[in-house]
């Protein structure tokens, strides 16, 4: 991966495309996905693909994760006018509530509960909850300009011994740019890797029982609807570094639920 700082140029984007950018969906993703008020899918299994808009990708490397503690939850309103925040994710949150998507859920509360220094910069995860039980996650980089994904929809359970439940994802240039994954993880998790075909593996952020992995893709990867990042495992262990729990991602960035489990049922393993 070309780790040399890059910046995308800011173009126009409509009310539209900013609502694409900001949601991620169930099943395999359009190259520039499209969404409308009478067609609103789950939220757990869509790789949500950012092609250039007004929030635009920076790629910075930074290497090493850093999992953040004692976050409060907050009004969307509160959090906006929050300096403490990043001014990206403020502005990804400002955006969302006033472009009202298509649903009757209204979103009550906003929580920082991961920040990691990944290869293209720092990002945060943000953990979205709105009335009517549904609950989100935001994945935003902290970079102004940088890119932002949500995905939301009713909690889905996992079984009994579960260690890592899939959440979305997210790619900014699919074949260029790492694939993004957020989820979460039992209290019994201590830590998640990333492990690549060729065996060696790299750590996830995990933090306030939610992790943040990426993938980095392979040189000559194709920019395409799949193929654009190796396949992984992402590995969840307990504190005395024991195995307790996997999850496979494909390499289009769907993680598919476990075998004998219904097609759009969440990813637990």
């Amino acid at each position: 991966m070309n780790l040399r700082h890059t910046q995308a140029k800011p173009t126009t984007v409509s009310d539209d495309d900013i609502r694409a950018m900001l949601e991620a969906f169930a099943g395999p993703a359009d190259p520039i996905p499209r969404t409308s008020r009478s067609r609103r899918r789950s939220a757990s299994r869509r790789t949500l693909v950012l092609a250039g808009a007004g929030i635009v990708a920076l790629g910075v490397a930074v290497p090493g994760s850093l999992a953040l503690l004692g976050q409060f939850s907050e009004t969307p309103h509160q959090f906006i006018g929050d300096a403490s925040q990043p001014l990206n994710a403020r502005k990804a949150i400002e955006q969302f509530i006033s472009h009202k998507p298509g649903f009757e859920a209204t979103l009550t509360d906003v929580r920082r509960v991961v920040t990691a220094n990944t290869p293209d910069g720092e990002y945060g995860v943000y953990e979205l909850l709105f009335t009517g039980g549904i609950k989100g996650t935001a994945v935003i980089s902290s970079a102004t300009g940088g890119i932002a994904g949500m995905s939301y929809g009713p909690p889905q359970a996992c079984p009994a011994g579960w260690a890592l439940q899939g959440g979305g994802s997210m790619v900014a240039l699919p074949g260029k740019s790492p694939l993004y994954i957020t989820g979460q993880t039992s209290d019994a998790v201590a830590s998640v890797d990333v492990v690549y075909p060729d065996g060696h593996s790299t750590p996830a952020a995990v933090s306030n029982g939610y992790f943040l992995a990426w993938v980095v893709p392979l040189p000559g990867a194709p920019n395409a609807r799949t193929g654009f990042s190796p396949p992984v495992t992402l590995v969840a262990h307990d504190a005395a570094g024991n195995e307790i729990g996997h999850l496979a991602v494909r390499d289009d960035g769907d993680i598919p639920p476990a075998p004998g489990q219904p097609p759009q049922a969440v990813a637990c393993g």
